[in-house]
């Protein structure tokens, strides 16, 4: 056997691969999203509360979060603090804005593994029809 033809040569050198460098971001940015409603049965006119938990999986602290709740059809926030788009506002998208400066968010961000929770209540409308009701949210935006 020749060695010469035995060996892989594939960057110039004589290399058995039987490894490979490889390139990873350690920093990673990973938020997580949970909502919760507080009662499963309700009338027209109650006020329901929920609960959105956001958990930083990441390693990147979050500096501003933006929230954005879509509310069904006779389904109304009650939060002042949500507010509609500045662009094409409709009553049916919310979003709430946590950051440092408005004291939604701790000092220094939210931080790896760190947990935040957000009350929020909506209003059953009167003229709502029967039937389940879907509420769903997520993150907007981010920034680091």
């Amino acid at each position: 056997m020749d060695d010469k033809n035995d060996n892989v040569n594939d960057h110039g050198e004589i290399d058995e691969d039987d490894h490979d460098g490889s390139i990873t971001n350690p920093d990673n940015f990973d938020l997580a999203l949970f909502k919760e409603v507080g009662v499963r049965v309700v009338e027209k006119g109650d006020i329901v509360p929920w609960t959105i938990k956001i958990i930083n999986q990441g390693t990147v602290t979050a500096t501003e979060i933006v929230i954005v709740d879509y509310l069904p059809e006779g389904v109304t926030m009650v939060d002042p603090d949500w507010k509609q788009a500045d662009v094409n506002p409709t009553p049916r998208k919310v979003y709430l804005v946590l950051n440092e400066k408005n004291g939604r968010l701790p000092v220094g961000g939210l931080k790896f593994k760190d947990t935040l929770l957000v009350d929020i209540q909506t209003r059953i409308d009167l003229s709502r029809k029967a039937g389940p009701i879907v509420n769903g949210a997520e993150i907007y935006s981010t920034k680091e």
